[in-house]
C-alpha cells in the first residue's frame, strides 16, 4: 500500500501506489484550483475516520463546503475498504456538487476495486439539464468538449470493456460522454500498468476539461424559476445517491448506526 501523504485534504491509505498517485493527485488539484472557494472542513472525526466492529470494514469521509458566493456546494473526498475473501474492496470517491446559481456540470471521479483483478472507472461532468430539452447546454459542455475522444482512446485497451451499473438511477444520471469502464488484469502489478500508462492521463484530462466548464463556461443563473429548478433537480439527485451509494451498501459493512452518521453529513454537506 502507498503511505499517505500529510499534505493531502484526504487521504487514500488502502490503494496501491498508481491508484493512490492518480487520487491524492486529483485531491490536491481539486484543493489547488478550488481551495480559495472552500471552507475548512467541519466533518466530525467520527465521520473522516470510522470502521466495522469487527475491524474488517474501514472508511473515511471529508467534506468542504463552498465559500459564500462561490458556487460551489461541497467537495466530497471518500474511500471504503473491506478484506473480503476474494480479496479487498475498495471505493475511493472525489466529487464537486455546484450550487444551483451556476448551470456547469457536477465532477465525479471514483473507483471501485473488487479484488486484485478488477477495476471499474467512473468519471462524469455530470449534467444538470435535461440535454434533449437543451442542445445549447449539450454543445457547450458535452459536444464541444474531447470527453468523447478520451472515452474511445480508454476502451481501445484489451483489458477495458463497458460498465453497466446495476442501478438505473446511476445509468439515468450519466452523461453521454461519462467514462464508465470495467478493466479486467491478470493480477494487481498489470492493472496499476494500466492505471498509471492509460487512465491517469484520461481522467486528469477530463478533470481539466470539467475545471474549464467551471470556471469558463459555466453561466449564473438569475432567474428564480431557473434557480428553483436546478435546486430541486440537484436536491433529487443527491438524495437518490446516497440512497443508492451509502443506504443501500454501507449498513452490510460498517452497520446502520455508522451510516446514518455519514450520510447526515453528506446531507449536510461540510
Amino acid at each position: 500500500m502507498a503511505p499517505p501523504c500529510a499534505a493531502c485534504w484526504i487521504e487514500f491509505p488502502k490503494l496501491s501506489i498508481a491508484k493512490n498517485k492518480l487520487m491524492t493527485s486529483l485531491a490536491t488539484r481539486l484543493d489547488r484550483e478550488l481551495g480559495s472557494l472552500l471552507n475548512p472542513t467541519l466533518t466530525p472525526p467520527e465521520v473522516r475516520s470510522f470502521q466495522s466492529q469487527d475491524g474488517v470494514s474501514q472508511g473515511s469521509v471529508v467534506l468542504r463546503s463552498g465559500k459564500q458566493g462561490s458556487k460551489i456546494c461541497f467537495l466530497l473526498g471518500s474511500w471504503l475498504h473491506s478484506s473480503l475473501p476474494f480479496g479487498p474492496l475498495n471505493i475511493t470517491t472525489l466529487q464537486t456538487i455546484l450550487d444551483p446559481e451556476i448551470d456547469s456540470p457536477h465532477l465525479l471521479v471514483e473507483l471501485i476495486q473488487t479484488g486484485y483483478k478488477s477495476l471499474v472507472l467512473c468519471v462524469d461532468n455530470m449534467p444538470r439539464k435535461d440535454l434533449v430539452m437543451d442542445p445549447e447546454y449539450l454543445k457547450r459542455f458535452y459536444e464541444d468538449s474531447k470527453l468523447d475522444e478520451l472515452r474511445a482512446k480508454l476502451v481501445k485497451l484489451p483489458q477495458c470493456e463497458y460498465y453497466v451499473s446495476p442501478s438505473l438511477f446511476v445509468r439515468v444520471m450519466a452523461s453521454p460522454t461519462a467514462l464508465l469502464l470495467k478493466f479486467a488484469a491478470e493480477g494487481e502489478e498489470e492493472l496499476d500498468g494500466v492505471v498509471e500508462e492509460s487512465i491517469t492521463p484520461c481522467v486528469e484530462e477530463a478533470v481539466s476539461i470539467w475545471l474549464h466548464g467551471f470556471t469558463e463556461l459555466g453561466r449564473t443563473l438569475t432567474s428564480e424559476a431557473q434557480i428553483s429548478s436546478l435546486r430541486e433537480r440537484d436536491d433529487m439527485m443527491r438524495k437518490n445517491s446516497v440512497e443508492v451509494d451509502l443506504g443501500a451498501n454501507m449498513p452490510r459493512l460498517f452497520g446502520q448506526e455508522t451510516t446514518d452518521r455519514v450520510i447526515a453529513a453528506v446531507i449536510k454537506g461540510e
